[in-house]
């Protein structure tokens, strides 16, 4: 993954942008959601991304991104538009799924990212990675993750959250998705091994490797 500055026209403000280099897709950072989003016309502006000169670059950047004003409506729309397109499943990204680390994110609290509750909504019984942790962070903290994901009163239902093991980066990740709803007369499935197979499957798409922790 690659990370740039869109260069803004005189109408538009600077935007942080990141490069999938595998897939050749590319991803808008989005102060009003807090979310990574698929833009298909980024590749037809690629004169106008400047390289970060390194990952440190990444949090000021993200720090200093501007939500979109809904008081003005071209603005108001762009906004629905984004809030739209997170209901587009793998059109819409948390920044640990980018591959970005808590450190690199400044240590922001991710489960108070604006667009999170309708991202696991859109989701359903597939995982989310909430925040990714490098080798240096303090061993307590994809924990103190957890827990608070599990206490926050921010979604329609209760939390289910994991700790997994990214063994190709080195990085602990937490991943969490909805408690599914109940279901009358519906035999139960074995949590421990439907849990691993989704979230295997959801590591594949990132291209990782689960371990439960």
């Amino acid at each position: 993954m690659r990370f740039f500055q869109y260069r803004a026209t005189a109408s538009e403000s600077r935007s942080l942008v990141a490069l999938d280099t595998d897939r050749h897709r590319f991803y808008r950072y989005v102060a009003t959601t807090g979310l990574w989003h698929h833009d298909t016309g980024l590749g037809q502006a690629v004169d106008r991304l400047d390289p970060l000169a390194d990952r440190a670059a990444i949090a000021p950047a993200i720090r200093h991104s501007p939500r979109l004003d809904e008081r003005h409506e071209d603005q108001k729309a762009r906004a629905n538009a984004y809030r739209h397109q997170i209901t587009n499943l793998g059109e819409v990204f948390t920044g640990a799924e980018l591959g970005l680390t808590m450190t690199e994110l400044d240590r922001n609290r991710p489960i108070t990212t604006p667009g999170l509750p309708a991202l696991l909504e859109a989701r359903g019984q597939h995982w989310t990675v909430l925040s990714r942790y490098s080798r240096q962070s303090a061993w307590s903290a994809s924990y103190t993750a957890v827990d608070t994901a599990q206490r926050s009163t921010r979604f329609t239902r209760s939390i289910e959250a994991r700790r997994i093991t990214d063994l190709l980066a080195g990085h602990t990740l937490v991943t969490l998705r909805l408690t599914p709803e109940p279901q009358e007369n519906t035999p139960s499935a074995t949590p421990a091994a439907t849990d691993y197979v989704q979230a295997a499957a959801s590591a594949r798409e990132l291209g990782t490797t689960p371990v439960w922790s």
